[in-house]
C-alpha cells in the first residue's frame, strides 16, 4: 500500500473515531460528497464531512521516500446559522492538529499542521466550512 492510501485511509478511520467529530456527524465521513440517485450532490444527510483535495510534494529524507502533504477536509450542515458547521470545524481541528496517525505498511507521518480554515459561500448551497492540514509522510521502503 503507497503512503498516501495508506495516509487517506488513517484520516478516514481517524474522523470516524473521534468523539467531537462523532458526536455531531456519527460516521458521516466520506471520501467524496455524497451523492443522489441522479448521481448529483446531495446534502440530505448532512450534517457530514468529506475529503476534499490532497496534494503532495516530493520532499528528500535519505534513504526513503518522503512526500509533503496537504490535505482540505469539508464540514457540511443544514442547520440554520453557521453554529453546527463551525463546531464541526473545530471537532476536526482538536482531532488532528499536532496530532499523528498510525499508518498502515509501516509508513511514517510528522504531527499534523492545521494550516487554515475558512467559511465556503456557495449560495444556495448548504453552509460549508474547510479545514487546511499539511503533514510530511515517509515511505517504508528505501529507495531502490
Amino acid at each position: 500500500m503507497t503512503p498516501l492510501k495508506a495516509f487517506k485511509i488513517a484520516v478516514v478511520e481517524a474522523l470516524k473515531v473521534d468523539a467531537g467529530v462523532a458526536s455531531i456527524v456519527g460516521g458521516k465521513i466520506y471520501d467524496e460528497v455524497p451523492r443522489d440517485h441522479r448521481g448529483e450532490p446531495t446534502d440530505a444527510n448532512a450534517p457530514f464531512v468529506y475529503l476534499g483535495p490532497i496534494g503532495w510534494r516530493r520532499l528528500e529524507l535519505g534513504c526513503n521516500p518522503g512526500y509533503d502533504v496537504a490535505l482540505r477536509l469539508y464540514a457540511v450542515s443544514t442547520k440554520f446559522g453557521r453554529e453546527e458547521v463551525w463546531a464541526l470545524h473545530e471537532a476536526m481541528r482538536l482531532a488532528f492538529d499536532l496530532k499523528t496517525l498510525t499508518l498502515a505498511g509501516g509508513h511514517l507521518m510528522t504531527p499534523f499542521r492545521a494550516m487554515a480554515g475558512g467559511d465556503v459561500i456557495a449560495l444556495p448551497s448548504p453552509k460549508e466550512c474547510f479545514l487546511d492540514l499539511r503533514t510530511q509522510l515517509s515511505d517504508a521502503t528505501p529507495y531502490p
